[in-house]
């Protein structure tokens, strides 16, 4: 199949597997600020979380790239504008995928519910910190930098509280600023950033 894949094929997956090595990186250094109390399974949900868009992108490579120009700009609408052009969101194909191949529960609900945390009624807790460093991936994809990030903008994070993990919010704000710069140094040694 990879050799089959044209050039913009390979970019949007070398994005994606960036962004999932990103979240998972950014979910093992809020796992340990928080004490959320995951052992690993924390970053293997950063790196699988958006498998729904990397199926899609094999897929339905030209209805993928107008559904979704990878800007990591995501909003209330960014799967209601999926399901429009593609008749389904990367959540919810994603999810399917992995409940079909057997994969465990826990990852599931990560890909099918990271949108919206809040909705998920098993693992919320490990969908709700997956939920939390994706949205502050999503800033690094698109600055290359932690500058400007609003932590009270990332709403995953009272989700989180709600799970248990006391004073999440606030351990994270005072130290996101390094928590996103050494994620970056990570994923740009490691990655191809």
């Amino acid at each position: 199949m990879l050799k089959s894949m044209t050039l913009e094929e390979e970019w949007v997956g070398e994005i994606l597997s960036n962004h999932g090595y990103l979240t998972g990186s950014l979910a093992l250094q809020v796992n340990r600020l928080t004490g959320a109390g995951f052992q690993g399974e924390e970053y293997a949900a950063g790196l699988i979380h958006d498998f729904g868009r990397s199926l899609l992108a094999v897929c339905l490579p030209e209805q993928f790239a107008a559904a979704d120009p990878l800007t990591f700009i995501e909003s209330s609408e960014t799967l209601a504008q999926e399901n429009i052009r593609l008749g389904t969101n990367h959540c919810s194909a994603g999810a399917w995928f992995a409940d079909a191949n057997g994969l465990p529960q826990e990852f599931i609900s990560v890909i099918q519910h990271h949108h919206s945390p809040a909705s998920a009624v098993k693992n919320r807790r490990l969908v709700a910190l997956t939920a939390v460093c994706d949205h502050m991936a999503n800033h690094l994809q698109r600055h290359q930098c932690g500058d400007e990030y609003d932590i009270k903008a990332n709403h995953a994070l009272f989700v989180l509280e709600s799970c248990g993990v006391q004073n999440a919010a606030g351990r994270l704000e005072e130290q996101w600023p390094e928590i996103m710069r050494s994620a970056l140094q990570m994923a740009q040694e490691t990655c191809s950033f």
